[in-house]
């Protein structure tokens, strides 16, 4: 019973910005970073306890090498698709004349 409380708990911080991101609710700016926060450290809690399970199955460095994987390919994703998009060229103010 004590693991699955431990299981609940880490599975309760990504879903709570989960259910707050798709339920269109806005929060003021520093209860949405502090409500991100706590997500992305119970994700990482959660991948990390997913590669620990995985070296049980499989071996440690293969484990790891998923794990390193999933963290990076994000980052490699928006890499991909950025620089495929055109830039939005704003248009630039008035300046203003001397009187």
């Amino acid at each position: 019973m004590k693991n699955w409380l431990w299981f609940a708990g880490a599975l309760v911080l990504p879903l709570q910005w989960l259910i707050l991101h798709f339920s269109g609710m806005h929060l003021a700016p520093q209860w949405e970073t502090l409500s991100s926060g706590i997500s992305i450290f119970g994700a990482a809690f959660l991948l990390s306890w997913a590669a620990e399970l995985a070296q049980m199955d499989i071996p440690q460095a293969l484990a790891l090498v998923f794990l390193a994987l999933i963290a990076v390919l994000p980052e490699y994703a928006l890499i991909c698709i950025l620089p495929g998009r055109p830039a939005k060229i704003l248009p630039t103010p008035p300046t203003p004349q001397p009187t």
